[in-house]
């Protein structure tokens, strides 16, 4: 069995005056591979030990990559009046980890923004937004009177039944974009 000592040399490199040289994804597995091959009775197989190398690391990352994976659902929009150049697209929006959903686009409309909406004695306040916060385990609902994607140059009308697609772009804390094609459907003017 090999010593933590011994090992150690495998995934870092000495200080140096300024800063510590950091190893590359390549050395990491070179250096798993061989605590695996001296940890095991079979004899020395290249292939056999970069197999078990390689799946130690995609269960790693495996958890990774699910903690990411970001839900949208009920995503509608109201149907146009001809003419009609803008309109707002609403969902339910869940995450796992803390998040922001930061642009969308759609082939259907020229330009997307993140918008809120608010009334305040009377008067509505519509502005865009940034981003919409999208915290750890929490459903965001974009609706009507509040959060929403608003669409502007709409390309057509937009009927009801017809569904649209578009692209989410959603950033988690780590700084790593999720993008997600969504169809959004059209509903009633109602919103039925």
């Amino acid at each position: 069995m090999m010593s933590m000592e011994l090992s150690s040399r495998y995934f870092t490199r000495p200080y140096t005056k300024t800063k510590r040289i950091k190893v590359s994804l390549r050395h990491f597995v070179a250096g798993v591979a061989v605590i695996i091959a001296r940890q095991s009775d079979f004899p020395y197989n290249r292939k056999h030990i970069m197999k078990k190398a390689a799946l130690l690391l995609s269960l790693i990352f495996a958890q990774t990559a699910f903690a990411a994976d970001i839900k949208v659902s009920n995503a509608w929009m109201r149907a146009t009046a001809p003419g009609q150049a803008v309109a707002g697209a609403f969902m339910d929006i869940t995450s796992p980890v803390n998040a922001q959903l930061i642009s969308a686009t759609s082939p259907a409309a020229g330009k997307l923004e993140l918008h809120t909406m608010s009334m305040d004695k009377g008067i509505m306040d519509m502005h865009e937004v940034k981003q919409i916060d999208l915290p750890k385990g929490k459903t965001i609902s974009l609706a009507p009177g509040g959060l929403h994607v608003m669409l502007f140059d709409l390309k057509q009308a937009m009927k009801q039944g017809d569904s649209i697609p578009m692209k989410l772009d959603i950033v988690t804390a780590n700084k790593k974009h999720q993008y997600i094609n969504i169809n959004v459907s059209v509903r009633d003017l109602g919103g039925k």
